[in-house]
Order: C-alpha cells, then sequence, then structure tokens
C-alpha cells in the first residue's frame, strides 16, 4: 500500500512539474526588452488593451486546440482594435505552442527568425497572452507601433475555452514563417505592411519527458 501511495505521489509532481505552465507578463517583457536591448533596439512598454487582445488569442487557440494567426474579430489590427488599441502604423503577431515558462517560449521565438524580427521590430508597445488549452499551453504576443489604448467593452467570446488540461499525445511540426501580409490603412492615411509572421512555434522538448512518465507508469504498475 505504501508503494502505491508513493508511486502516485511520484506520478502527480512528475505530471504537474511538466504540464503546469508559468506565465509572468513583467517576465516577458523583461526577457523580450534584454534581447531589443543586446540589438541596439529601444524598449518596449505593455498596456491593458494589448495584453486582452493578446490573451483573447491565446484562448481562442485553445478553444480550437490548434496554433492560428486568425480568429473571429478579424485581422489583426481589428482584433487589437476590439481590445481599445487603435491608430497605430504598423503590427506583428508571435504564437506558440507547449511551451511551459516565459523563458522557454522567449527562447524559441529568439532562435526562429521570423519570430525574433518581430521581436526586435519598430514597435513601442507589446502584449502577451497565454492559456493551459486542453493539448497544452498556447502564447501570444502582439506588437504595436504608437497608437493609443482605450479600454472599452470587451468583446464576447466566440467560443467557450476549454475547462480540462491534459498532456498531448502527439508534437505538430513546426511550420515555415510566411511573408508579411497588408493591413489597412493607419490613421494618417498610408498603408503599411504588418509584418505579421506566421510565427507558430511548437516546443518538441517534453516530448522525452512525456515518454518518461509513461515508461514510468508502466514499470511501475508492472513492479505491483
Amino acid at each position: 500500500m505504501k508503494n502505491i501511495i508513493v508511486i502516485l505521489l511520484l506520478v502527480n509532481y512528475l505530471f504537474n512539474s511538466i504540464y503546469c505552465a508559468t506565465f509572468n507578463r513583467d517576465t516577458q517583457l523583461q526577457l523580450v526588452n534584454n534581447i531589443r536591448a543586446e540589438n541596439g533596439k529601444a524598449a518596449l512598454t505593455q498596456n491593458s488593451c494589448m495584453n486582452a487582445a493578446a490573451q483573447a488569442q491565446s484562448e481562442y487557440q485553445a478553444s480550437i486546440s490548434t496554433m492560428t494567426h486568425n480568429s473571429p474579430l478579424g485581422g489583426l489590427f481589428e482584433r487589437m482594435g476590439a481590445y481599445g488599441q487603435n491608430d497605430g502604423f504598423a503590427a506583428a503577431e508571435n504564437v506558440a505552442y507547449n511551451y511551459q515558462s516565459d523563458q522557454s517560449v522567449v527562447t524559441g521565438w529568439k532562435n526562429s527568425p521570423g519570430h525574433f524580427a518581430n521581436m526586435i521590430g519598430n514597435y513601442t508597445v507589446m502584449g502577451m497572452g497565454m492559456v493551459e488549452g486542453a493539448n497544452g499551453p498556447y502564447w501570444t504576443q502582439q506588437f504595436y507601433k504608437q497608437g493609443t489604448c482605450t479600454p472599452g467593452t470587451t468583446p464576447a467570446p466566440t467560443t467557450p475555452p476549454p475547462t480540462t488540461t491534459k498532456p498531448p499525445t502527439t508534437t505538430k511540426p513546426p511550420t515555415t514563417t510566411q511573408p508579411p501580409t497588408t493591413n489597412p490603412s493607419s490613421s494618417n492615411g498610408t498603408t503599411t505592411d504588418s509584418d505579421i509572421f506566421d510565427s507558430d512555434n511548437i516546443n518538441s522538448a517534453n516530448v522525452l519527458s512525456y515518454s518518461f512518465v509513461i515508461i514510468f507508469i508502466i514499470l511501475s504498475i508492472i513492479l505491483l
């Protein structure tokens, strides 16, 4: 009986250490600004509008269990505008899946040219979001150049967020970076590229950890 209790406690610890992601916006902002400083770029700030828009995108991705830059709210400018961020000149977005901390996801983005370009781009403000989906954490970074934040009524969610967290069973291969798309004109009447990269960054490093847990459980059952 004692062996069973010990095994269950160990399994619980292993699952919690692997599947419980940690997220702190201040920490992530500092990590991004450190990278920007290394590359001669000015520090970014964060605001409630950008954070709300990024969080909403993470929630949407988690609700469909898929990384995406699409949303029922529209394109990136429309999504930011829905949460009160307007009158900017350029915007960008990074998304990622299955990373367990701000440090690991920022490192993953840093090691990818498209994501890295967004993090050191000529932006002034950023927003961050993370949601634990049914198959793992979904991360979002959004960047904006100038503009104003006027918090308003939060749009109603288009789909309900997941209620349970389960370990992923498979890992998708990373997708390639796509070229920028063109967005609506800014407040000065000019049209600008949004510098949106399909930055779908998936962490496959946890596969070995998942395999270890499965092997541990099987061996524990055999030895009982």
